[in-house]
Parts: structure tokens; sequence; C-alpha cells
């Protein structure tokens, strides 16, 4: 499950990474707080589908859920504010660094061993973040890298907090999914009637341009990714879920360059291709000892 588990991860950082690129667009005529909210309704349907198919909800599972859509609601909020005020590409940037965050958590907080190589691989990763966030100098950072950070810490949370609940016996892992989903959609309707401009933006929005984005973030970069986490975690620790997700930024510049016009350098191409080589070395670095085959029993000998 190891393998498997690391192939969808990987295509998760390919979803997510079109998360940024495909909302900036909308995000020029749309609140944040109310395209957050419209997008995250549009999950509710999926999620009460997983309630009635499951039958079941106990109080573990609620509480799981509840906390884990709080951890993903504060991260998605932070980055789409940072968003209003920076490039695609920075704001999946300054994420990458979720896999340094990652890595601090699991020696400084939780008190876990580290090797070396996950050590430089980290510092390769915190390289070629700060080489792509800081590549038009300190003139090229403003407030809304500022608030990535952020996001960023709120990453490095919903990774280590989803491994802790997805580990709790008795946890069905669809109604988990329903009630992060669920929970999620409350959240960011009552943040859009507190902070959102819905007035300006129904005056704003292009009907069908926009509902075709908001459908594509609430299935592809939402849905489909939480239900590979809270499925799949479970089998990887959480320092290597966070490294993989360094890998994002090089799919947001790809996408960004595709669907946006914004573009790399040779010095950020340079740095990406360190966070690629810092979360490549992460995942090795991590990966459980092979075991070596048992020695075959002596035969005894007969006279």
């Amino acid at each position: 499950m190891r393998k498997i588990s690391l192939i969808a991860f990987f295509v998760n950082t390919l979803l997510y990474a079109t998360y940024y690129p495909v909302a900036k667009g909308a995000l020029e005529r749309l609140d944040p707080w109310v395209f957050m909210a419209l997008a995250e309704a549009l999950t509710v349907p999926v999620a009460l589908v997983l309630l009635v198919r499951a039958g079941r909800l106990d109080r573990q599972t609620l509480r799981s859920g509840v906390l884990l859509g709080v951890i993903s609601n504060l991260g998605f909020a932070i980055g789409l504010q940072a968003l209003a005020f920076t490039s695609a590409t920075n704001t999946t940037f300054l994420g990458a660094l979720s896999g340094v965050l990652g890595a601090l958590i699991t020696r400084l907080v939780l008190r876990q061993p580290l090797s070396l190589i996950t050590w430089l691989a980290g510092g390769l990763s915190l390289v070629g973040a700060l080489g792509l966030i800081f590549e038009g100098g300190w003139a090229g950072v403003n407030l809304g890298d500022l608030i990535a950070l952020l996001a960023a810490f709120a990453y490095a949370w919903s990774i280590f907090q989803t491994d802790r609940e997805t580990s709790r016996p008795g946890i069905h892992t669809p109604s988990l999914l329903a009630v992060v989903l669920l929970t999620g959609a409350v959240l960011a309707l009552v943040e859009s009637l507190v902070f959102g401009d819905w007035a300006g933006t129904l005056q704003r929005a292009t009907p069908l341009l926009d509902a075709t984005t908001l459908g594509y973030v609430a299935v592809v970069t939402t849905v489909i990714p939480y239900a590979v986490t809270l499925k799949l975690q479970r089998h990887l620790r959480p320092v290597t879920v966070a490294f993989i997700y360094v890998i994002e930024p090089l799919w947001a510049a790809l996408f960004a360059a595709l669907y946006l016009g914004e573009t790399l350098t040779v010095f950020g191409l340079g740095s990406a291709g360190l966070i690629l080589a810092g979360s490549l070395l992460a995942v090795r670095a991590t990966a459980p000892p092979t075991q070596s085959a048992p020695a075959p029993k002596p035969q005894p000998e007969y006279a």
C-alpha cells in the first residue's frame, strides 16, 4: 500500500497545484470569501450522499471531522487571501515550505529522530523555495507572500493532525470525509457573510465561466484530494507527506505559465530543481528499511 499511497499523493500535488492558477482569474472578479463559500457549497451534495450511504456517524468520527475541517478551512482561507496580493506562483512556492515545517514539527514537537538525509532534503527544499520567493530581490516580496507563509504553517499542521485523526480506532473514512466537507462549507458560508462582498460579487460574476471554475475547484481540488488523504495517509509518515507536497509549486509554476502567462527565469528553474531534488530525497530517506530474506534453516546431517 505504501507505493500506491506515494503515487496517489504525488497525483494530489498535481490536483492541488491547479487550484491557484484556475482560481486566480475568477478572483479578479469574485470576492475571495464568497468564492470559497460557493466552492465549498458545491461539495455539500457529495457529503450528504456519503453520510446516507454510510448509515452511521459515531462521536469520534464527528469530532475528528470537525477538527480537520476547521484546520483545512484555515489553510484555504489564508491561501485565498494571499492570492489577492501576490501571484499564483508565489502562493504555492511558499506553501512548499510545509515540508521543512513538517520536519521541524517531527523533531521539535513530536520528538522523533530524523536522519541526516532528511535534514539535507529539507535544506534543499528550503533553499529552492526561498530562491523562488526572493528571485526578484526584497522588492519582489509583498504582503501576499507573508500571508502565504502562514498558509504553509496551516498545511503542515493539517498533515500531522490528519495522521493522528485517521489513526484513531473505529474511524469510518467516508463519514469522516463527509464531516470535513460539511464543516468547511459551514465555516466558509459564515466567513463570507461576515467578511465577503456578496452584492459586488454577483454584479461582477460571469455565470458560465465562474460556475465552471467553482465546480472544478469543488471536485478536482477539494473532494478528490481530501478522499485520497483521509484514506491513504495512514500508510505514510507525516513528514514524508509534507515533503511530497513540496513538489506542488513545480506543477503550479507549469500551470501558471500555461494558464496565466506567469514565467520562471533560469534562476527560478534552478530553484525549482532544488525543490524537486529535496522532495525525492526525503521520500527516499523516509522509506521503511528493506527486510532481507531470512537465512535458510540448516539441514540436519545424517550419518
